[in-house]
């Protein structure tokens, strides 16, 4: 689902409220729980990815590593669909 401005300044709003007392450490986290989240949710983290990003340095390492491993599962699948045509052509 994609997001509007007010959408992701809702969310942004609702991210900041919440980890306004949070330390660092938890924060962290939080905002790691927070991006799988909207990906659970079915948001488009990807279209408004420098949005989110620019918030907040927890935000962005969170998509980052979000980035990384769904890259990282796109590759392992692309992998397993060039495995199975080696193993139809024998």
């Amino acid at each position: 689902m994609n997001l509007s401005d007010g959408d992701i300044e809702f969310i942004l709003t609702i991210y900041d409220t919440s980890t306004s007392m949070m330390e660092d450490k938890v924060r962290e986290k939080f905002a790691t729980d927070f991006v799988r989240h909207l990906v659970d949710f079915g948001f488009d983290v990807k279209a408004c990815y420098a949005d989110i990003a620019d918030h907040d340095s927890f935000l962005s390492d969170a998509l980052d590593e979000w980035l990384e491993m769904e890259e990282e599962e796109e590759y392992e699948e692309e992998g397993e669909y060039l495995d199975e045509d080696e193993d139809d052509r024998w």
